[in-house]
């Protein structure tokens, strides 16, 4: 009986240092690097790929009301920053900011790779109306929503990517 415990024991502690070996020689291998993003989410793309962007980045946008006595409020990013690889044709180009449907600011890159907007270069921001109270359905507090597209586009005004988001203003109370 000893002798099959003591055979039982030593073929647990054999598979146990095999299965031990086995996970420290997997754990030194490396995992494979996961393919970058590319796409509608604009944040990093593939740098070797033809008329691709290497980075997109987007502050939230913001709307205020300067003067609460008048109906007009602002739109305005902290930053926004687009590169393109420049490897191949078509090359980004311009930088558009739409404001629900509207193109409202157009920005071009002249033999570079990168378009940059700060909210110092619209210093009075893209204004819109504030609206009236719950006029976007956002509340008594806030006025009108507006959709703001953001995109990088190449020399023949193809967008390269796009960034949506949706804004709120105060509401305004006369």
């Amino acid at each position: 009986m000893r002798k099959f415990v003591f055979a039982g024991i030593l073929v647990l502690i054999f598979t146990s240092g095999m299965l031990l070996a086995d996970n420290l020689t997997s754990a030194q291998v490396t995992p494979p690097t996961p393919p970058p993003l590319t796409g509608p989410s604009g944040t990093q793309a593939d740098p070797n790929a033809p008329d691709s962007l290497t980075s997109f980045t987007v502050s939230n946008p913001y709307c205020y009301q300067p003067d609460p006595a008048v109906d007009k409020c602002s739109i305005n990013f902290r930053f926004i920053q687009t590169t393109d690889n420049q490897s191949s044709a078509p090359y980004m180009t311009w930088l558009a900011i739409t404001i629900s449907g509207q193109k409202r600011y157009n920005a071009t890159a002249f033999f570079e790779g990168t378009i940059t907007y700060s909210y110092d270069m619209v210093p009075d921001g893209l204004t819109v109306a504030c609206g009236a109270p719950n006029a976007g359905g956002a509340g008594s507090q806030f006025g009108n929503v507006y959709g703001v597209t953001i995109q990088p586009l190449d020399s023949s005004r193809n967008p390269m990517s796009t960034d949506i988001a949706n804004v709120t203003c105060p509401a305004f109370n006369p």
